[in-house]
């Protein structure tokens, strides 16, 4: 077992939610998550929180994100698709976007919402890869 690993056990063993970024391949930005806790209550609205590090416009790529292998949300050319199950619950703002802002929003948030969820970003190519856990 690597460092990273035994550390997001610790980490999610005392109840701190976990993000990691990896580069795919050289770009001229990242994506960035705080470090620290993201919480809610039951039927609480929470954001999972994402950006792209310079500021950088974001509505010409593509952006998926995924609750373990499962598709949650996808906007790609100026269009949204969503999950059915998560038709009225998740989203990003678009407006954001062109701040480089990628954070979904996830609507009155249940236990069962729990788990890792990714954010893909592709551009030219390229695939960067960013998680968290709530």
């Amino acid at each position: 077992q690597d460092l990273s690993q035994k550390i997001k056990q610790e980490m999610l063993h005392r109840g701190i939610h976990v993000m990691v970024a990896h580069l795919a391949c050289t770009q001229d930005f990242s994506l960035v998550t705080p470090i620290g806790t993201v919480s809610a209550d039951p039927g609480e609205d929470i954001i999972l929180p994402v950006h792209l590090s310079p500021e950088t416009s974001a509505v010409f790529m593509k952006i998926r994100w995924v609750k373990g292998a499962e598709f949650i949300y996808q906007y790609m050319n100026g269009q949204e698709k969503t999950n059915s199950d998560y038709e009225n619950q998740a989203n990003l703002s678009i407006q954001e976007l062109e701040r480089g802002n990628l954070s979904l929003t996830l609507r009155n948030v249940q236990q069962t919402d729990s788990g890792d969820y990714t954010c893909k970003v592709f551009q030219e190519g390229c695939l960067c890869v960013c998680g968290c856990y709530i």
